[in-house]
């Protein structure tokens, strides 16, 4: 096991922002973590890492190769782990080259041999062409796809065993999400890395990820195999997700949706904290909170097809 996560807490002024989140990160596979804005998706990552914002705290648990990463100093917490931000245009330096930005990553990590030819590997590993004409290029001169390959070439400069890809496909147009998707799942295969997928969108890591977890108001409530969770599954929520598809609904006629909102980390919610907008909501929801049993946190799961 190359990360695992268990019990793990965001607290900030008193309010839980994330709470009891678990995830196994195993080499060579992706694992998609999936929910709304403001469901704790993001945090949790920066948790392991260290970078909440000023004033939040984690606890619980966060282990790679026997090391506590949330009590470890920063240098041995991001030791091998790596992050791909959502808005490449924001993650790489707008007056350095694709080159300087590389060819300085690779000297930090200590990469052995010619690094100017390491980072033209690099480029051609993520799908640029041309390696040595693009590293002579800057942010702006490249397409959102270019430059997203560029900021994952720069997080494999490290050399991690942990990618965490936080909305990596945000950004860019239809046509080259799915790339973006296959680029980071060949990486995976290809180089044994454990990558931690964060989406809002459970239909695009169909063929992209191979076990997802999915997030409600801070909360995992489903959690397994891709194909099982996308074709069986099994809590109200990843029910009322896979629903709300557009690709799939018929014309005329109106998408399903859920009343209400996602409740704010500051409101407190007895129970289930999704029972208000629950269709199979009972009296038990609404005094205790389900725990993560068989992967799905839920007293009335959907059982069989919905």
């Amino acid at each position: 096991m190359t990360l695992s996560v268990k019990s793990l807490g965001v607290v900030l002024d008193g309010h839980a922002l994330v709470d009891d989140f678990c995830l196994e990160l195993e080499p060579g596979r992706v694992h998609a973590v999936v929910g709304e804005s403001g469901s704790g998706k993001t945090l949790s990552a920066l948790a392991v890492l260290g970078l909440l914002p000023e004033g939040a705290q984690a606890r619980g648990s966060a282990r790679r190769g026997g090391v506590e990463l949330l009590t470890a100093a920063a240098p041995v917490r991001r030791a091998g782990l790596a992050m791909v931000l959502q808005e490449p245009l924001s993650a790489l330096n707008p007056v350095l080259s694709v080159g300087e930005q590389l060819l300085e990553t690779l000297a930090v990590h200590r990469t052995p041999g010619d690094l100017r030819a390491g980072a033209i590997s690099l480029l051609g590993e993520v799908g640029i062409p041309q390696g040595a004409e693009r590293l002579g290029m800057f942010p702006h001169q490249l397409s959102g796809g270019q430059r997203q390959r560029v900021s994952i070439a720069c997080a494999l400069a490290a050399r991690p065993e942990v990618l965490i890809a936080d909305e990596p496909t945000t950004a860019l147009d239809a046509s080259m999400r799915g790339v973006i998707l296959t680029l980071l799942q060949k990486l995976a295969r290809e180089r044994s890395l454990a990558v931690w997928l964060i989406t809002h969108d459970l239909h695009a890591v169909r063929g992209a990820a191979d076990e997802v977890t999915v997030m409600y108001a801070g909360r995992v409530v489903e959690q397994g195999p891709t194909a099982r969770v996308l074709e069986s599954p099994r809590h109200p929520y990843t029910v009322a997700l896979l629903a709300a598809n557009p690709a799939a609904a018929k014309v005329g006629v109106p998408l399903p949706t859920l009343a209400g909102a996602v409740p704010l980390a500051r409101e407190v919610i007895a129970g289930c904290r999704f029972h208000p907008r629950c269709p199979r909501a009972m009296e038990q929801c609404r005094a205790e909170r389900p725990a993560l049993v068989d992967g799905v946190a839920c007293f009335s799961p959907v059982e069989g097809k919905p």
